[in-house]
Formats: C-alpha cells, sequence, structure tokens
C-alpha cells in the first residue's frame, strides 16, 4: 500500500502551520494570566470531573452550536452541519484507516485522502458501514456549505437584517472553505464509479460521472483541489474569523473557570477577538440597525477593527450600551471592558460644576433619585407616598441637593473624575447613617453595586415596593387594567432583576408579557450614545413599542430614562411602576385587625 503522493503536501504544510500557530497562541495567553487566575484554570485540567463536563459544553457550544439555535434556527443548522460533520468526518475517517491498516500510525493526511490511497475497500470488514457512515457525514457538511452560499447571497431567509463585512484574506479563508468538501465529494464520487466502493451518496453519482466518461485522471485532480483548498484555508485560519474554531473551547474554559479578566483584560480582549465567529448575530440584535443609525459600534465590528488594528474611538462612542448583542452572542462575548477602555482614551476636561456638595438628611431608608430621578418628578413623589403609606422611616437624599452616582463620567472615560463623585457621595451617605439605599435609576443601581462597595444593602425602587407588598405594610387594588412592562437594559441586563416588577404588576393589573423576542429592546435613550440625534432616539423608542401587546392600555416602566422616551412615542399612557402603584394604594388591613373583625362579628351572631 502506498502511503504517499506529492499532493498531500499542500494539506500537510497548512496543517502544520496552523498547529504549531496554535501552540503557540495557547502558549502565550497562559503566561499572560496572573498565577491566581491560572490557578483557577488549572483547576479544571486537575480534575477528570470537571474536565469532562466542560468538555461536553465545548461540544454543546463549538460544534453543535446549541446557543446559535436558540437564536436563530436556521443559522445554528448552518454552523452545526457544518462544524460536527467536519469533525465527525475527522473521527469516522481516522477510525476507518486504524480498522483498514491496522495500524495506530498512520500519517495524518492518511485518513483524510484515505479513498485514495485505499481506493477499492469492498473487500475490507464493515466497508458497507463506513461508506454509508462517510456519507452521511459529507452530505451533512455539504448542506451546511449549500446554506452558507444562501446565507451570503440571500442573507433574509436567515432573517439577517444586515451582512456582515468581510475582509480580504476573511473572503479567502470564506471560498477555500467553499471548495474544500466540494473537491471531496467530487474525488470520493469519481473513486466510487471505478472501483465501487462508494456509499448512497458518492456511489450514485460516481456511477453517472463514471457514465459520463471521466476517468481516473480526474480524480487525481480533484484530489489535488481538496488538499489545495484544505491547505489554503488552514493557513488562513490565524488572520481570519475561523480561529475561532480553535480559540472558542480556550474560551469556554475560561468562562467555567470564573477567572477575573480585568486583571488581564488585554490578553482576554484577545482571546474574545479570536472566539468571534462573525455569525451575524449581534447585527440583528441591536436597536441601532432597524432605525438606519449609521456607525458600526456592534461587536462584529468592534472585534474585527481590534484583530486588525484599525479601532476608532467612534466605535465605542456610537453605541446604546444596551447589551442586548451580549444577551444574544451565542460564544458569550462581553463587550463593555473593552468599549470603556476605549473611552480611557478619550480627552476631555472634568467639569463638576454642575454639582452641589450638600449634606445628605438623616433616616433608615435613603432614596437616591439621581440626575434621571429628578427629571421624573411624579416617580420621586410616587416613592415617597408609597414609603409613608408603609409608615417608613424614608428621606429622599438628593432632593434640596445632590450630586452624579458617577456612571455618566465613567461612559465618558473621565475615570478620575467619577472617582471623586464615588468619594463623595460615600461620604455623605456615610453621614446620613441610611441603613438602606433605594434608587430608581438601574444606571445608580449598577454604579452604587459595582463600584460604591458600600456596606449597606442598595435596592432598586421595583425590590422595594416588592418588599413591602411582601411585609403587607402596603396593599394594593387590582381592577383589571392592562398592562406591559418593559425591561430597561440596565436594570435586566445589567443587574438581573426581571421579576420584581412582574410580580408587582401581577398583584395590581392584569399583566401581559410582551414576545420574548420583543422584551427588553433599547428605549434609544442612553447616555452612552454621544451623538445619536433625538430623531433617531425617537425611532429606536418608536420601534420598540410598535411590539406592545394589543389593548395594552399602560406601558410600565422602571427607568426614569426610558419613561421619558416612551412617553414621545407610545399611543398607550406610559407610567413608571412606582406611579402606578402609587395610584393603586388601598388602606392596609392588617391581620390583627382583620381577626378582630372576625371575632366580633362572631361574638355579635
Amino acid at each position: 500500500m502506498d502511503r504517499f503522493d506529492i499532493f498531500v503536501l499542500p494539506f500537510t504544510i497548512g496543517l502544520a502551520f496552523v498547529v504549531i500557530y496554535y501552540i503557540v497562541q495557547l502558549f502565550r495567553w497562559r503566561s499572560q494570566i496572573p498565577q491566581e487566575e491560572r490557578t483557577k484554570l488549572n483547576a479544571i485540567f486537575k480534575s477528570p470531573v470537571k474536565f469532562f463536563w466542560y468538555g461536553i459544553d465545548v461540544i454543546k457550544e463549538s460544534l453543535l452550536h446549541i446557543n446559535l439555535f436558540r437564536t436563530n434556527l436556521l443559522l445554528g443548522f448552518m454552523h452545526m452541519s457544518l462544524a460536527f460533520g467536519w469533525f465527525m468526518l475527522i473521527i469516522c475517517g481516522n477510525l476507518e484507516s486504524k480498522v483498514y491498516t491496522n495500524s495506530h500510525l498512520n500519517p495524518p493526511y492518511f485518513p483524510i485522502f484515505l479513498k485514495y490511497f485505499i481506493p477499492d475497500m469492498t473487500k475490507y470488514p464493515l466497508h458497507k458501514v463506513f461508506a454509508f457512515v462517510m456519507d452521511f457525514f459529507l452530505l451533512m457538511v455539504l448542506t451546511g456549505i449549500a446554506l452558507a452560499l444562501t446565507k451570503r447571497f440571500i442573507s433574509k431567509k436567515f432573517s439577517i437584517a444586515k451582512k456582515p463585512k468581510y475582509t480580504a484574506i476573511d473572503r479567502v479563508g470564506l471560498y477555500s472553505l467553499w471548495l474544500i468538501f466540494p473537491f471531496r465529494f467530487l474525488a470520493e464520487s469519481l473513486n466510487a464509479g471505478i472501483y465501487k466502493s462508494g456509499g448512497f451518496l458518492t456511489q450514485n453519482v460516481g456511477n453517472l460521472l463514471n457514465d459520463a466518461g471521466f476517468a481516473e485522471s480526474s480524480a487525481y485532480t480533484a484530489w489535488w483541489g481538496y488538499s489545495i483548498a484544505l491547505g489554503i484555508f488552514l493557513c488562513c485560519v490565524p488572520f481570519t474569523r475561523y480561529m475561532h474554531i480553535l480559540s472558542e473551547p480556550f474560551f469556554i474554559f475560561l468562562k467555567h473557570a470564573k477567572v477575573d479578566a480585568s486583571k488581564f483584560q488585554a490578553a482576554y480582549n484577545d482571546i474574545q477577538v479570536k472566539s468571534c465567529s462573525k455569525c451575524g448575530v449581534c447585527l440583528n440584535a441591536c436597536p441601532l440597525v432597524p432605525s438606519n443609525v449609521e456607525g458600526n459600534p456592534q461587536p462584529i465590528y468592534l472585534l474585527n477593527a481590534l484583530r486588525h488594528g484599525t479601532l476608532t474611538p467612534e466605535m465605542a462612542d456610537t453605541c446604546l450600551n444596551c447589551r442586548r448583542c451580549e444577551e444574544k452572542c451565542p460564544v458569550g462575548i462581553t463587550i463593555e471592558p473593552l468599549r470603556m477602555a476605549l473611552k480611557k482614551g478619550a480627552s476631555m476636561e472634568p467639569n463638576l460644576e454642575y454639582t452641589t456638595l450638600a449634606e445628605y438628611p438623616k433616616a433608615k431608608v435613603g432614596y437616591f433619585a439621581g440626575c434621571m430621578g429628578k427629571l421624573t418628578p411624579a416617580t420621586t413623589q410616587s416613592l415617597e407616598k408609597i414609603a409613608k403609606a408603609a409608615n417608613e422611616s424614608f428621606v429622599q437624599l438628593d432632593k434640596e441637593s445632590g450630586i452624579c452616582c458617577g456612571r455618566p463620567q465613567k461612559l465618558a472615560g473621565q475615570d478620575a473624575v467619577a472617582q471623586r463623585l464615588i468619594e463623595r457621595n460615600k461620604e455623605l451617605l456615610a453621614q446620613s447613617k441610611v441603613e438602606l439605599l433605594v434608587t430608581s435609576c438601574p444606571i445608580c443601581l449598577k454604579t452604587f453595586k459595582d463600584d460604591y462597595q458600600l456596606n449597606i444593602p442598595v435596592l432598586h425602587h421595583t425590590q422595594y415596593i416588592k418588599k413591602l407588598l411582601d411585609a403587607r405594610k402596603i396593599e394594593v387594588k387590582n381592577d383589571a387594567k392592562r398592562t406591559a412592562y418593559h425591561d430597561s437594559c440596565e436594570l435586566a441586563r445589567g443587574c438581573g432583576i426581571t421579576e420584581e416588577p412582574r410580580y408587582i404588576l401581577k398583584s395590581s393589573s392584569s399583566f401581559v408579557e410582551m414576545e420574548r423576542q420583543h422584551r427588553g429592546q433599547c428605549c434609544g435613550n442612553s447616555l452612552a450614545h454621544t451623538t445619536l440625534t433625538s430623531q433617531a432616539k425617537a425611532s429606536i423608542a418608536a420601534i420598540t413599542v410598535s411590539h406592545l401587546p394589543e389593548q395594552t392600555q399602560y406601558l410600565i416602566t422602571s427607568c426614569p430614562a426610558c419613561n421619558k422616551a416612551f412617553k414621545g412615542s407610545s399611543k398607550v399612557e406610559v407610567q413608571d411602576i412606582a406611579v402606578f402603584t402609587a395610584n393603586n394604594l388601598t388602606p392596609v388591613t392588617h391581620v390583627e385587625e382583620s381577626l378582630h373583625g372576625v371575632a366580633a362579628t362572631a361574638s355579635a351572631k
């Protein structure tokens, strides 16, 4: 049996190149991870149980693309057909070569071109089984390529609103990938036509080709084409989006290890860049796309610019920071730290003239309205009404004067200014001796939680109202008004608070959910996008409210910024959840009073 032909060289060179590159890359990434974080990663590899289960996740995410299936069924099927089908061809091909040669030491190219080196397989046992299995997975890959071609030229069939832009090297990688398996299919079919050793797919096509007069030399040319296409593709992998095939498994282990990415952000960004498959899901999720707002802030472009050194500050300044892209990303890429790092380079003069530094009043429950809270006084007044009804020791800390929480400054890249505000706020909060801090603004809430390290609880007002309802300090009537709720970006995705608002609304109204794919769409009133016009903001808000369920009477929000944005775009009444709750308050009926009333009634009888 001859085990070498010169046509295997393009594949062999490409394979050697990509393997060496990947090994060097892994060592480089590992060396950039601090020792304490590396220990977390090593713990996975030392535990066979953890390694097994996280390995299952690698198969689910990298080969079966389960997360992508959940987001876009057809796109998920396309990626799964290509990745899992190819993986199984490699596994089954290696197994087949070992059975046929009874050897464990075959050259790497041997299983790839097995049917060239063993053209007549009919004399081997299990031939028919292998022929069927290999044809099945080859058909799966060819189906994936056919879908990829369809996606490239008719992207709307995949519900993709905007196609990703590819670089020249991306296109070389793409076209070589498209050619690999048609060449393999052709070579194996011609081989089957001559030697009658194919499966259900290659044998039938091979018979047709043989009858048409294609000779053995045609098969040899196809084997050359297969090897060249493989070699070009493998050489392109490190410089294109296809590097995600190798990077994503390492990224999955990093996520499971729960490493602190902020301690090696540059290397972590590089791993995320190389793990992005450019599937385009982030484009569909971005509210700027359907509103036709110019700019390319979406992760697919941001990561690509980072890869090619073409990153610009505008890419960070033209993002709404709503995180829908992060929520939808099948790979789990977190883009916010990268944007924040970009903004730190912005040169802006600090300006604190709009702040005042008065002392905060004293109470057990301190309410911080924040900048946006002061622009929505109905919310502030309603929360005071609710707290009064609950007989709480409650005071608005920044009613007469106050300073910003610091988040806008962080978003603008002014970290030093933000830190000054944070330190001053912490001093004022300590002097007020509040035991619980409540805020209506999700941005303030996230900032207090992430950046202040306070030793008192911090709640959003939806959590506070639910707490009062649970303690029966307040009660609400339910007159079946039909309400729908909007999940704000910062509260739902940023802070993970989604159940408390629904609990309140189910207690006080006939609550209707928006369809899942439309939940949490941005209102457009973002502090992060510094150049968005008022018309564009209104357009984004209008698209979001257009998805309200029919016969909705009230659109309920729990973010001052969303509240203001929707009031100019919604045909139904918009109310903050505090306002809606305050309007539905009823006198509290205490348990003792109820029991007393029952006893008195019984006594009278």
